[in-house]
């Protein structure tokens, strides 16, 4: 079901290893008590001694949620006390509570479309502590165990910001779409520098169907390394004395290659603007005007290779 999926133990049940030599005695053991994510902060603060901090930075932080796990290290019949979980991610929405699960998939993500508006969705129950699978639906038998799952899930939903529900998908990831305040908001351009590497959407300018323009400045070790820059900004550097503005012509197809020749004036002359395979394009370095004539003096070298003498002025066929 992938990570995507909140409404499935196949996106959120994931089992956990912890070593701690020191602080646990027994060994080997299986804990099935109900855990989350949410629960490690909590686990690792009491089992360093810590108190949970109240303000970082100045910042005052939030009460962490969860439930340390350090009670079931040395009990594996300890009782439970993570007793009440919600979970949501675009519409898919489930609700554990003291070894119940309600569920309802509104789209799967390998479907482009919802399966139903929210409010229509179907829920499914589930008795967790005897159907590790999710394989029995038990809605139809306990409708009334349901209903105080879906109240509790919107319980939990209020509490925990979840409402209103956003079942959008790649438009949430789009600030400006949705409403999200966005870091980068008005910003036009953006420098990096060396080792900003690995950044996050909300802290990069949206480029997303949107013109844009890259500039880099790219020192080439010898031998030309490798990556993932651009064949042809490799060629440019590496060849950084050639007569062009520190660049060499890279030859396309021949002149008299049957796609060149058979190309209207008008591709030619838009190969020379904007360039076309490897070949730069000069848009920004030849007036319009000399890249007409380069257009001429192409189709005049194109000619000139299978002229026949005839085509050739009288008083010129001497000189052949």
């Amino acid at each position: 079901w992938t990570k995507q999926m909140a409404s499935d133990f196949g996106g959120t049940r994931n089992g956990m290893v912890v070593s701690w030599p020191k602080g646990i005695k027994s060994k080997n053991g299986m804990r099935s008590q109900f855990g989350h994510v949410i629960d490690i902060a909590p686990t690792i603060l009491e089992a360093a001694g810590l108190p949970q901090p109240k303000v970082v930075n100045g910042t005052p932080q939030i009460p962490i949620q969860g439930t340390s796990l350090v009670y079931s290290f040395d009990n594996a019949e300890a009782k439970e006390r993570h007793t009440t979980q919600y979970f949501e991610i675009a519409g898919n929405r489930a609700i554990y509570h003291d070894g119940w699960l309600a569920r309802t998939i509104h789209k799967a993500p390998w479907e482009r479309e919802r399966r139903e508006p929210l409010e229509k969705d179907v829920w499914e129950l589930y008795d967790v502590r005897n159907d590790y699978s999710l394989t029995v639906d038990l809605a139809a038998k306990n409708p009334k165990k349901l209903k105080e799952m879906q109240a509790l899930f919107m319980k939990e939903a209020e509490k925990n910001h979840v409402l209103p529900i956003d079942d959008r998908v790649f438009e949430r990831a789009v600030a400006e779409m949705v409403g999200r305040p966005d870091l980068m908001a008005g910003r036009a351009s953006l420098t990096l520098a060396e080792g900003m590497t690995g950044m996050m959407e909300n802290v990069f300018i949206n480029v997303k169907n949107k013109s844009k323009t890259i500039t880099a400045e790219v020192e080439a070790p010898a031998g030309g390394g490798n990556g993932t820059i651009n064949q042809r900004a490799m060629e440019l550097v590496a060849n950084a004395e050639g007569p062009v503005n520190g660049t060499v012509w890279v030859a396309a197809k021949s002149l008299h290659d049957a796609t060149v020749t058979i190309q209207p004036i008008g591709q030619i002359y838009n190969s020379v603007t904007h360039g076309v395979r490897n070949m730069a394009g000069y848009g920004s370095q030849v007036p319009p005007a000399d890249r007409w004539a380069i257009v001429a003096y192409v189709r005049a070298l194109q000619r000139s290779q299978n002229a026949t003498l005839e085509e050739v002025p009288a008083d010129k066929r001497g000189g052949l």
